[in-house]
């Protein structure tokens, strides 16, 4: 989409005025969402959800943050939420095992 936006060749930004100036980023966005048919949708939100995408594939959270571009993890942790399905699934995994020892057998190291 970016690629088949109007470009001119003494003008360096993607998003520019007609006078070559710099667009605001919500001024592209808007034009980029309405062209594209996608209502609302924020910035925030691709961001959120590549998080959530990241956590429940199961990316620890210095991994988010590395993908996320936040220096500090503190920052990262308010998308700790988004794993609720993923810290089932280990907790789950982890019973089975307990369960198998504690029957005589050893823990699946998967």
């Amino acid at each position: 989409m970016l690629a088949a936006l109007p470009r001119r060749n003494d003008c360096p930004w993607v998003f520019a005025s007609r006078r070559g100036n710099p667009l605001k980023v919500d001024t592209a966005w808007k034009a980029v969402r309405e062209a594209a048919g996608l209502g609302t949708l924020r910035i925030h939100d691709l961001r959120h959800s590549h998080a959530a995408v990241a956590v429940n594939g199961g990316e620890g959270l210095r991994m988010v943050a590395g993908l996320l571009g936040h220096a500090d993890i503190a920052t990262t942790f308010g998308y700790a939420h988004l794993a609720e399905g993923s810290v089932l699934d280990a907790a789950n995994r982890v019973s089975r095992g307990l369960a198998t020892m504690l029957d005589g057998g050893e823990a699946d190291h998967d």
